[in-house]
């Protein structure tokens, strides 16, 4: 039996100006079940609100409620959100995923990268059994604590941002999830 509880890194790009925004997300996320399973991501979202600016940035992503990932291809997700970047400051980042050095070690890979290509972030995010074993279990804690949404997939992101930006903005968001690989 499945857990349904997935993980891993996403990059995404976007910029706000005045009224209109958007941002693209590209990931790789793993089976919490299976060190071999995993999944390749994007999701491209229109933003509506005040805002200017922009940004790269790296996501860490625990999903839950997701026996089968084919079930995320079109997934819709809308809410409202905000963005506060100015700059980034690695040393509270690597605070933030708690004490996984596995993690640490990832982020800093794709920081030290000349660029956050879809190629980098896909080397970055490829973990040994050690690395696996460490990350999955942050993301069942973090997954034991996300509140219940009954069938529907539950989501979870920590942004991280990965190359100076500055942007500021209000926004309600729309956008599709689009699953492009699964190996199982």
């Amino acid at each position: 039996m499945s857990s349904g509880i997935w993980f891993g890194l996403a990059g995404s790009f976007g910029g706000h100006a005045l009224i209109y925004g958007r941002n693209a997300m590209y990931g790789t996320f793993y089976s919490l079940d299976s060190y071999t399973s995993h999944f390749e991501i994007e999701s491209i979202r229109n933003r509506w609100g005040p805002g200017l600016g922009g940004g790269i940035g790296l996501d860490f992503y625990v999903i839950s409620n997701v026996p089968d990932p084919w079930t995320l291809h079109g997934h819709s997700t809308s809410g409202w959100d905000f963005n506060l970047a100015i700059g980034a400051k690695w040393g509270g980042i690597v605070k933030a995923l708690g004490k996984s050095q596995k993690m640490a070690k990832v982020i800093k890979k794709l920081a030290d990268s000349k660029g956050l290509t879809a190629g980098a972030i896909k080397q970055a995010s490829k973990m040994d059994p050690g690395d696996y074993a460490e990350v999955a279990k942050k993301a069942r804690e973090i997954a034991n604590n996300m509140p219940a949404k009954g069938n529907k997939p539950s989501l979870m992101s920590v942004g991280i941002p990965v190359t100076p930006g500055l942007e500021i903005s209000l926004f309600a968001q729309y956008g599709t999830w689009s699953v492009m690989n699964v190996v199982k």
